[in-house]
């Protein structure tokens, strides 16, 4: 495989409806709970607006996660790109959770393992179910290093916010 997918976030067309977290966790384990998605939407208020950022992992192409990983645990899968976490693996340890910048690794706090976006293995279901459009799902050849930029400038803009910001 040449090339890998990436879900690319168009901020400014977020609503922050959240209905990308709630398709995720029904996906993923089967419950209508935010805690278990994937996808997270954080709000940010700046100058009496409130942003909305939808966040997930960002399949980097030389992930911090998998390098720190103890157990090996995070892999990429060959037929679409995506860095999986193995469950048989992981340890719970939280290494990858506390070096992601973007924020794209969770705990699930039942089974204390980690977890992350998997693309829906290939058909992002956050994608298909965004009234708004703010996701698409693209392959990563065809997004110039602007677009990424823009894309994850409000993540890492959150993260950096002043005391006049709060997430929601």
């Amino acid at each position: 495989m040449d090339y890998t997918y990436l879900v690319t976030i168009n901020a400014e067309k977020c609503r922050g409806c959240r209905t990308c977290e709630i398709v995720c966790s029904f996906h993923q384990a089967k419950e209508f709970n935010p805690t278990k998605s994937s996808i997270r939407v954080i709000q940010k208020l700046a100058g009496g607006i409130i942003y909305n950022i939808p966040v997930l992992c960002q399949q980097c192409e030389d992930p911090i996660c998998m390098n720190v990983c103890p157990c090996n645990a995070i892999y990429t899968n060959s037929a679409n790109g995506a860095k999986l976490i193995s469950k048989g693996r992981c340890i719970g340890c939280r290494i990858c959770v506390y070096v992601c910048p973007f924020g794209g690794v969770s705990v699930d706090h039942d089974t204390k393992f980690a977890f992350k976006c998997d693309l829906c293995g290939g058909n992002p279901l956050c994608i298909e179910f965004c009234p708004f459009g703010a996701l698409e799902y693209v392959r990563s050849d065809k997004i110039d290093a602007q677009r990424k930029r823009k894309g994850v400038r409000p993540i890492l803009e959150f993260q950096g916010a002043t005391d006049n910001s709060k997430e929601r």
